[in-house]
């Protein structure tokens, strides 16, 4: 019996739950997923078209400018390093070490973009808007699992602590801009500023949309005859929650019960059918939300963005 389980246990397949090693992978593995299009984006649509759209990386695109000697990645990694430094004494050594691979990983695969790919377009505009939003979207991913690419995005990480209310998009915004009115003055290129603004505005619409755009859902005030029915099927067919509340019409006087339920985007066509269903003269009221925190949503204790 004891061999047996002996050649079972030298069978059985590793278990990546322990430890977190797999969780670990994943996350990294995503973070350098998160880099490519974040360098494809300054070396192959930034760089070839001298725009510099904020951030550490409008920095070092501006310095290459001037010194085309120097590579864009090694610029990267040499100014990071020590705002990585001061910003691991506020926001703990795992966020220093998440943003020493991202940086590493995104220095390293632009300045193999730059010499192995190079320009995907001589389009100034064409390469402001893809430019912007491939590096929004490794920033977006980058963001969501921890990390930073460094420089700015450290000042914008720790800023958006001390103002919650503000998206991740705007800061970021608020710090680039600056960086574009300088490449303006030291560079002296009118055209290149205005398109790094178009560039930045592009990259702030995207980031704002990949780190928020998730999280929201839709609002549905419901009032109609049958809004038990309506709640029954909402709960069953659409695997969602609803809330009765209880409310009286201003003119007549009458009671009236209101279902209140979120879902996602993507459930409201559904929903909009059982309630034509059910009740085609009901009284439907849609709103937005940017934000849904409990079951089913977002959780309360996830780290802000």
């Amino acid at each position: 019996m004891s061999m047996r389980l002996f050649s079972k246990a030298k069978t059985k397949a590793p278990s990546c739950g322990s430890g977190g090693l797999c969780q670990a992978l994943k996350k990294y593995a995503l973070i350098a997923a998160g880099c490519i299009p974040f360098a494809i984006g300054v070396a192959c649509f930034y760089e070839p078209s001298h725009l510099a759209p904020g951030g550490v990386s409008g920095i070092a695109l501006m310095i290459h400018t001037a010194f085309p000697s120097l590579p864009v990645g090694a610029l990267l990694f040499a100014i990071n390093v020590p705002l990585l430094f001061i910003g691991a004494m506020r926001l703990g050594r795992r966020f220093l070490f998440d943003t020493l691979v991202a940086v590493g990983f995104s220095a390293v695969l632009t300045d193999l973009f730059s010499a192995y790919v190079n320009a995907l377009t001589y389009d100034t505009l064409l390469a402001a808007v893809a430019g912007g939003a491939l590096v929004a979207i490794g920033l977006g991913v980058v963001f969501r699992h921890g990390a930073t690419t460094g420089g700015t995005d450290v000042a914008v990480k720790l800023m958006k602590r001390k103002i919650r209310h503000v998206n991740t998009g705007v800061i970021f915004l608020i710090f680039d801009g600056a960086v574009v009115l300088a490449s303006w003055v030291l560079l002296g290129n009118v055209e290149a500023s205005l398109y790094s603004a178009i560039a930045l505005a592009v990259q702030t619409l995207v980031l704002d949309k990949i780190l928020y755009g998730a999280d929201g859902a839709m609002l549905v005030y419901i009032i109609s005859a049958k809004s038990r029915h309506i709640s029954e099927r909402v709960r069953s067919e659409l695997d969602a929650g609803a809330t009765m509340l209880y409310g009286q019409g201003e003119h007549t006087g009458a009671s009236r019960e209101i279902l209140l339920t979120v879902v996602r985007a993507a459930q409201l066509p559904p929903l909009r059918d059982v309630i034509k269903e059910e009740d085609a003269e009901a009284f439907v009221i849609v709103t937005r939300s940017i934000a849904v925190f409990g079951k089913g949503f977002k959780d309360h204790f996830v780290e802000e963005l």
